[in-house]
């Protein structure tokens, strides 16, 4: 039996020693996560505003339009649950941080991990250190993420191996070209399917945006709402019943914590020039939406 045993760890040590080369190497490619998380342990003290949320705000807030030190922490299907994770994660360090943007989506309140994203949980662990996975999780290695790394590796390749993101941690999404059928209905209708969540999950969505709520009344500092600008071929293809709850869930908390709600998601001064497809703004979206945000920001908060 022993000698079975110095076998079979043998015939182990190659496969281990491969995949700790391959994660190792895997890690040193260009990573957003990694940017933020050490951006925001160098800037923690000097931050005065932070945008959390999914896709819709990496690419949608600006923060080169924001007075002051402002960086986006936003990423691609991030729920909930990562926000509030984030937003304590530098707690005892916010010395000047005085406000946080919270985006609601029509997906918001109906997903628990990033949907559509499965391996973003290891990108949390291992670049942000969330201790929602132990270290002998699935999640402690990239590596096993095959489909999701070849399409990481592309990507990073195509970019000439630089960050998707600018110093402030925003998206830049170029103005042209857009896929020619970007507003099709039955496209756009597959798209909001996969963002169509579970109404499960909505009480344990609703704990971590109060989770925010308590951290920013305790500290004093403002914490907003805000819908970004969809297409119309996107907000047609919604559902209706889900939207009223998400509605319902965004009145919750403008009750229970008094905090104001920006909702430009049918706002009739973005046209399909400002989108780079049908739920994403583009370059000029993105820096038109930013100036309007602010303004409105600035306005009320007076």
């Amino acid at each position: 039996m022993k000698r079975f045993y110095i076998a079979v760890h043998l015939f182990m040590l190659p496969i281990f020693v491969f995949m700790g080369g391959a994660e190792y190497t895997i890690r040193q490619i260009p990573n957003e996560y990694k940017y933020k998380n050490d951006w925001m342990n160098q800037h923690a003290e000097e931050v005065e505003t932070l945008i959390f949320g999914s896709s819709h705000a990496w690419f949608g807030i600006n923060p080169e339009y924001i007075n002051g030190l402002a960086f986006n922490l936003a990423f691609m299907s991030q729920s909930l649950k990562y926000d509030s994770f984030l937003l304590h994660k530098w707690g005892d360090k916010y010395k000047k941080l005085k406000l946080v943007i919270v985006p609601i989506s029509y997906s918001t309140f109906f997903f628990d991990n990033p949907f559509g994203v499965l391996q973003a949980p290891s990108y949390y662990r291992n670049y942000m250190d969330c201790p929602y996975y132990s270290g002998l999780s699935v999640y402690s290695f990239e590596v096993l993420f095959f489909k999701a790394l070849h399409g990481k590796i592309i990507t990073q390749r195509d970019n000439n191996w630089q960050l998707l993101c600018n110093e402030f941690g925003w998206h830049e999404t170029p103005v042209e070209p857009k896929e020619k059928d970007w507003d099709d209905s039955v496209k756009v209708r597959n798209l909001v399917r996969i963002q169509t969540g579970s109404l499960g999950e909505v009480e344990k969505n609703y704990k971590y945006l109060k989770e925010m709520a308590l951290f920013c009344k305790k500290h004093n500092i403002r914490l907003v709402l805000v819908s970004i600008p969809m297409s119309k071929a996107y907000n047609d293809a919604l559902d209706d019943n889900l939207l009223a709850v998400a509605y319902s869930q965004v009145r919750r908390a403008q009750k229970d914590f008094n905090l104001d709600y920006f909702d430009y998601r049918e706002d009739p001064r973005f046209n399909p020039d400002d989108f780079a497809d049908a739920n994403h703004l583009n370059k000029i979206g993105a820096d038109k939406f930013t100036k309007i945000l602010i303004a409105d920001i600035q306005r009320d908060g007076n």
